[in-house]
């Protein structure tokens, strides 16, 4: 399969007929071929919990009855916040088609990765020609940051809300360009996408800034008001959607907050953050140095201003005022950036405490970043001397994360080899 698949992606540029649809195709099956090792994979982690001992996950009608009630099955005895009822009702179906077989489940991530691929080619496409997105897609399929969200179950929901929100930036495409009954139609997909999105995971809350962005990009911000009832659609249901969120999680909405940083003031909380940024963009440019769980004794709490943590800050800056600065010469590296910092936002702790410290499932949609740049350069340098160099260059990068990627699947194999190769790390 890899003989023939280099062949066709060989094939496909030097006759110069490679499309944004073959690239988004080719990206799919890299990204199939990547995580068929996590087939094998048990239960870990989180998934006893919210799958193997929780009543919900295992019948459909259970998770009907249950459609009201907080993430975290009551027999976890752990209060959290988080509101992902359709996250339980398809962990039920799954259970039901193939009797508790978690080989099962892992295959419904690997393919949700494959399609995220697509699409994520299929979004990038509007800034960069084919060779541009299909070298961006191939980084996104087998970029290793990826291994926590795809290869352990309850990391679905990361990759099903990123399908959500890609799905509804090229719906709301259609939208702009449409006229008359199919702009209802098009506005009626965004609305549904963000619905199901925002009940499996609270992270396609950020829908709103990723379709501003997308806009804006296109250079006519007088488009806005032409298409005001999208954004205030939009506004409207991420609302009714928090205000569901609170009728169910009630107290306990506060209690999802990482214990490190839970009633911390908000000064000490960003001389704890700003640090951890660092870590972020290593983890997205130089993904070889990973692990399970960044916990306190990983990214320190502190308790006051550093040297550090002015680094942190004036990097995070520089990186927004870099992109701002590329918006004409590299438009799609200026999106690119912007978009993985609205994707990440939610799991920042900038302007409020989330459930996490670092994770890497929540970089899942962030790696638009490093994907975009890699594949910008391939574009630029694909017109000049400089083409077979950068062409052997990104086969290098690949193989590189593709290979760290199929070897990091099988920790994700059980708890106990997570616990292993956390002592390890």
């Amino acid at each position: 399969m890899q003989v023939i698949l280099r062949g066709w992606i060989e094939g496909s540029i030097d006759s110069g007929y490679l499309s944004t649809g073959r690239a988004a195709l080719i990206g799919g099956l890299v990204a199939l071929s990547c995580y068929v090792g996590s087939l094998q994979n048990a239960w870990a982690m989180d998934d006893e919990l919210i799958i193997k001992a929780n009543p919900a996950s295992q019948s459909i009608g259970h998770a009907l009855d249950s459609f009201f009630e907080p993430y975290w099955p009551e027999e976890s005895g752990i209060q959290a916040g988080q509101y992902r009822p359709l996250a339980i009702l398809w962990f039920s179906i799954d259970w039901a088609i193939s009797g508790g077989n978690p080989s099962s489940f892992h295959g419904v991530n690997v393919v949700l990765h494959a399609v995220a691929t697509v699409l994520f080619v299929f979004v990038v496409g509007r800034w960069l020609p084919p060779i541009g997105a299909l070298a961006a897609g191939l980084v996104f399929a087998v970029h290793p940051v990826h291994v926590e969200a795809v290869a352990n179950v309850i990391g679905r929901s990361e990759v099903a809300t990123t399908v959500g929100l890609l799905g509804a930036v090229l719906c709301a495409r259609r939208f702009r360009s449409r006229w008359g009954w199919s702009r209802s139609f098009w506005l009626a997909a965004v609305l549904s996408l963000l619905a199901v999105s925002l009940l499996i995971k609270e992270n396609a809350v950020v829908l709103f800034g990723l379709l501003l962005l997308d806009e804006l990009s296109e250079g006519d911000a007088k488009s806005l008001v032409k298409n005001l009832s999208m954004y205030l659609a939009v506004a409207t249901v991420t609302l009714a959607w928090l205000y569901l969120w609170r009728g169910v999680a009630g107290q306990f909405v506060a209690s999802s907050q990482t214990a490190a940083l839970r009633n911390v003031p908000h000064f000490e909380r960003l001389s704890t953050m700003f640090p951890a940024y660092l870590d972020v963009s290593r983890l997205l440019f130089w993904p070889m140095d990973l692990a399970s769980d960044y916990n306190p004794q990983m990214i320190l709490r502190r308790t006051g201003w550093s040297l550090i943590a002015t680094l942190g800050m004036v990097h995070a800056a520089a990186v927004i005022l870099l992109a701002w600065m590329l918006r004409r010469r590299a438009l799609a590296v200026a999106v690119a950036v912007f978009a993985s910092a609205i994707t990440f936002a939610p799991a920042s702790n900038l302007l409020f405490s989330s459930g996490v410290l670092l994770a890497e499932r929540s970089l899942y949609l962030a790696v638009w970043a490093p994907a975009v740049v890699i594949g910008w350069v391939v574009w630029r340098a694909s017109v000049g001397q400089w083409r077979l160099p950068m062409t052997a260059t990104l086969g290098v990068v690949t193989l590189v994360f593709a290979a760290r990627t199929v070897q990091r699947v099988p920790d994700w194999q059980s708890t106990e080899q997570i616990v292993t190769t956390s002592f390890a790390e």
